[in-house]
């Protein structure tokens, strides 16, 4: 079943009031909570990333918001305290061993019947090279994070793994369903992609790695240039909390 992503958040987040957002990363995804909700919302984010939070207080000045430097797997929220908490393009991001720990700390800080929403990238047969490039990104700057700091991230799964894992967490699932990002041409991906991945690339000491990684990035630059960028396809599931 497809869906929109705005029109989610309306339905099953606008109408409650404390959110937890993970992973926030620049706050773009906040600034669209705000936006859709009318600010109607008190949200917290939380990113280990302090440069990135410096980054997303230039772009959102709401007094209804506060921006915390935290680690998602030892969060500093009161137990059942939040009425929603947003995972949005982060889950696989965060490092395999720390998975389970940051879902069990989700579920803590989560009141009863809380709802979590949930949207990621996920792996499918692509059939076309701009779909194919969405996956192919990922895989370059994970490859590149693991080869220099030896860090090994969950990585993109298929819908049921994720899904999957997350009723293992206490999880009931409500809604599940796929909705597309954004499709970016090829002069505006080449010009915007890679900034993290070629800076890692430049790090990597071990020739033969370097040396693969290169050639995915090429690869990744050709196709990018020629077909552009997605539109990325995106799991988006809504579950509640279930008690134990």
């Amino acid at each position: 079943m497809s869906c929109n992503i705005d029109e989610v958040i309306r339905s099953y987040i606008c109408k409650h009031k404390w959110i937890l957002d993970v992973g926030s990363g620049s706050g773009s995804f906040i600034k669209r909570l705000l936006n859709i909700c009318n600010s109607h919302i008190y949200v917290i984010g939380i990113d280990i990333d302090e440069d990135r939070l410096r980054k997303a207080k230039t772009i959102i000045s709401d007094h209804l918001v506060d921006l915390i430097t935290c680690d998602a797997s030892n969060l500093s929220v009161r137990s059942e305290s939040i009425d929603i908490v947003t995972l949005f393009l982060t889950l696989h991001e965060i490092e395999e061993n720390l998975v389970d720990n940051v879902l069990s700390e989700i579920r803590r800080v989560m009141r009863v019947n809380g709802i979590l929403f949930f949207v990621d990238k996920f792996l499918f047969n692509s059939s076309s090279p701009n779909e194919k490039l969405t996956l192919l990104t990922e895989e370059a700057y994970h490859k590149a994070l693991e080869y220099v700091e030896g860090v090994k991230l969950w990585g993109l799964r298929n819908p049921d793994e994720y899904i999957n894992k997350l009723k293992f967490h206490g999880f009931m699932l409500v809604l599940n369903c796929i909705a597309q990002g954004k499709y970016i041409d090829g002069k505006t991906f080449i010009n915007s992609w890679g900034r993290d991945t070629m800076r890692l690339l430049r790090l990597i000491k071990d020739d033969q790695k370097k040396e693969k990684l290169n050639e995915l990035i090429n690869r990744i630059r050709v196709m990018g240039s020629k077909y552009g960028y997605g539109p990325a396809k995106l799991l988006v599931a809504i579950l509640c909390k279930l008690v134990k």
